[in-house]
């Protein structure tokens, strides 16, 4: 922009006409001595230059500096209560995620145009039991998804109690997984999966840890509760995947959660477990929490843990799905067998396009697999106010 009242423009600005701004350089009344204005002017525009350049340096170096930060705090922040509960860390991380926002686009380099190409294909499902079997119980709905990569909300942790699948006592109900789950997981095309839900704890820390381990052990990322921020890399894009359990009230660290969690990659998908009665909408919890990721910058919300759809809207360049239901229950214990898939088309700039499928959910020791008559569960979307246009199997979300 010009400056008339100094009659300087800044370098590579033009002026506009009849305007008094001009090019650094030497004064009327100075014709006497040009080659002593001529080198001044010179000088001045190098050293401008070559402060504009450091300073994009700079800024790139200190950004980066605080992305690392974020996502060593987000770390921390996920690894258990006395973390999340640690006053200082909250204030650091919040610090930290207004530090990153306040930098906005400066500094940013020419990676972001060479990879603003870059896309990534996902679908996500709900909740997953594959207890003592669960051999191709995903298989034919991942064929179905058109080679996107997978995530779903594993119930239950992977253990050697397994075989037994579900273990009632008074009051109740724990699940598990065999330890052949992680690879029926990878054969279906699951990429991650959420272990932040109401089962994560059936097995005890221990086996929180060993599901981790065993999960990634297998190329299946865990993410959520202990196992923390999951960062996968598809298209070109790397993808945070962060998930929480959401009860009665919204946690008061999940804002600094979510933040950290945006940090960690390109774009961020966050998964919301919500235990609870069959609801075609959301409860007030599982809203406010969807907002606060929303406010984070997430560009994928989903929930599920109530075995039942819901719902589901664009929010900008964000999806939010507002229930999934079942995608395969082993345990005897869910009867919810219309359910949901979100295939999305995600890039740097958000999701750039979100379709629901109906499926018919794998129970009694049946596969998950694409709905067989999707038109119930189309007429349902359409009945609670799902906008978008209704296809033959499919329902492509708009605005």
């Amino acid at each position: 922009m010009c400056e008339e009242r100094l009659g300087v423009c800044a370098p590579g600005a033009e002026p506009p006409a009849a305007s008094r701004c001009a090019v650094p350089g030497p004064p009327a009344e100075s014709v006497a001595a040009p080659l002593v204005a001529v080198r001044t002017s010179v000088e001045l525009s190098w050293t401008v230059a070559q402060m504009a350049v450091l300073k994009d340096m700079l800024v790139s170096t200190v950004r980066l500096a605080l992305a690392l930060a974020a996502r060593r705090v987000g770390r921390r922040l996920a690894r258990g209560p006395e973390a999340r509960h640690d006053r200082g860390m909250r204030a650091l991380a919040a610090i930290l995620s207004g530090a990153l926002a306040c930098g906005g686009g400066a500094g940013r380099s020419d990676r972001s145009d060479v990879e603003a190409g870059s896309v990534a294909e996902l679908w996500f499902a709900g909740d997953v039991h594959l207890g003592k079997g669960g051999a191709g119980a995903l298989d034919e709905l991942a064929a179905a998804m058109g080679g996107a990569s997978g995530v779903v909300n594993l119930e239950g942790p992977i253990d050697g109690r397994g075989e037994q699948g579900v273990v009632r006592e008074p009051g109740a109900i724990r699940l598990f997984n065999g330890t052949g789950a992680p690879g029926e997981l990878a054969r279906a095309g699951i990429v991650a999966a959420q272990v932040a839900n109401n089962h994560a704890g059936d097995a005890g820390p221990e086996g929180q840890a060993a599901t981790a381990a065993a999960l990634r052990a297998a190329g299946v990322a865990p993410f959520g509760g202990a196992a923390g921020v999951a960062v996968i890399e598809r298209g070109g894009l790397r993808v945070a995947l962060a998930g929480f359990e959401v009860g009665e009230t919204v946690a008061a660290e999940l804002p600094a959660a979510l933040a950290a969690a945006r940090a960690a990659g390109d774009v961020l998908v966050v998964g919301f477990h919500r235990t609870g009665p069959p609801l075609y909408l959301p409860e007030p919890p599982l809203r406010q929490a969807a907002e606060l990721a929303l406010e984070a910058g997430a560009a994928v919300v989903v929930a599920h843990g109530s075995h039942s759809l819901a719902g589901a809207e664009l929010r900008g360049p964000a999806v939010v799905a507002w229930g999934l239901g079942n995608a395969t229950f082993a345990c005897d214990c869910t009867e919810e067998r219309e359910a949901l898939a979100l295939r999305v088309r995600l890039g740097r700039g958000g999701v750039e396009s979100s379709v629901l499928v109906p499926i018919d959910a794998g129970l009694s020791g049946q596969p998950a697999r694409q709905a067989a008559d999707p038109g119930p569960v189309l007429d349902l979307l359409q009945a609670i106010g799902v906008r978008g246009r209704r296809e033959a199997d499919r329902f492509t979300l708009a605005p």
